[in-house]
């Protein structure tokens, strides 16, 4: 398996953040031969160039250790999306009768 650390978001603040280790899968076919495949912020993978990346090799140990950790983190994390710039509603986990973490039913 292998690992990147992002070095450059630019453009991609959204999807990718500053520092973080992200995992890399391996290309598909017609992927450019100048881009990495990226599972990036969503959860998805995605291409992404090179250049914003620096792919490392870890030690297995220190890999199950992150993996079990991003396991972890998909699981239980919750992903936020803003309502009307004030509500912060829970985009998976909630129905539309839970309470919002602004307190409000919606």
């Amino acid at each position: 398996m292998r690992f990147a650390i992002c070095l450059d978001n630019e453009g991609y603040e959204a999807s990718l953040e500053l520092r973080k280790i992200y995992r890399v899968l391996p290309p598909e076919g017609n992927d450019p031969k100048d881009y990495v495949r990226v599972v990036d912020e969503s959860g998805e993978d995605y291409l992404y160039h090179k250049k914003g990346f620096e792919l490392i090799d870890l030690p297995q140990r220190t890999e199950r250790k992150l993996l079990a950790t991003l396991r972890w983190m998909n699981l239980f994390l919750l992903t936020f999306r803003a309502i009307d710039n004030k509500h912060l509603l829970c985009r998976k986990e909630l129905s539309p009768n839970d309470i919002c973490r602004c307190g409000t039913v919606h």
